[in-house]
């Protein structure tokens, strides 16, 4: 079967039992099932990274990306598959990197929350021009991988297909149990990819101690502020991959 796009005209649940059919035939042997698809609900991070091809336009040509092996192997190729299972059934939308121009791992919500509270303020202030802050911000993907393990498996996925990402995690100053070198390992040492805090995001920027509800108090702190302090703009400005001159 060679299907375009079978996303469309399908209610979100509809693609869902599309999807589930069409893996029932491809794995029943009846048939090989192909498709072109706009819809992360198609893809499948976690298993079969050889049934996903990328199609990118480089210097007008079409360039193919296929890979012909499992991501996950060797050493804790097992836990990072699990864990990626384990997003993908918390947030299916993340997915979306495959279809992004640039993509940030962050540790939690409270940072994805940060994001936009941030740019209301900037924008209230005349800091920064709306429209630019949203044509930036529609190219960048925030995944939320609740937790600093996860973010491991993650780059695993994106390094496996040549998909461009930055990093934003808690530095943590004890008992991280290896995560902070196993991440900067997969950013090949590019500590430029990389944005940490120390020992954490709250306390770093907010100079609080949080144990529930940190979205929201993050998001209420932001937005109550007459100035932002540095290291949120920062933040700010790494996760958009451009500088706030450039939003204004």
């Amino acid at each position: 079967f060679l299907i375009e796009e079978p996303e469309i005209y399908l209610h979100p649940q509809m693609c869902r039992k599309m999807r589930d059919a069409l893996l029932s035939i491809a794995r029943s042997e009846t048939a090989q099932v192909i498709y072109t698809t706009h819809s992360p609900v198609f893809l499948d991070l976690a298993d079969r990274h050889d049934g996903i091809a990328i199609l990118r336009k480089i210097d007008g040509r079409i360039v193919p990306l296929q890979r012909v092996d499992d991501i996950f192997d060797g050493a804790n190729a097992g836990d990072d598959r699990n864990r990626l299972r384990m997003l993908l059934d918390f947030d299916p939308a993340v997915k979306e990197v495959f279809f992004s121009k640039e993509v940030v791992l962050v540790e939690g919500d409270c940072e994805i929350a940060s994001i936009e509270a941030i740019a209301q303020h900037l924008i209230a202030a005349s800091s920064i021009s709306k429209e630019k802050y949203l044509l930036a911000r529609r190219d960048v993907v925030a995944v939320n991988c609740r937790g600093k393990w996860t973010i491991r498996a993650f780059q695993r996925v994106l390094n496996g297909f040549n998909i461009p990402y930055r990093v934003v995690h808690d530095a943590d100053a004890e008992g991280d149990g290896g995560a902070n070198a196993a991440i900067l390992e997969l950013l090949k040492s590019e500590e430029q990819r990389r944005l940490t805090h120390m020992p954490n995001f709250e306390q770093q920027i907010f100079g609080e101690v949080w144990s529930s509800d940190k979205p929201w108090k993050a998001s209420q702190y932001i937005a109550k502020s007459t100035r932002l302090p540095g290291d949120l703009i920062k933040f700010f400005s790494f996760v958009l991959g451009k500088k706030i001159e450039e939003l204004q």
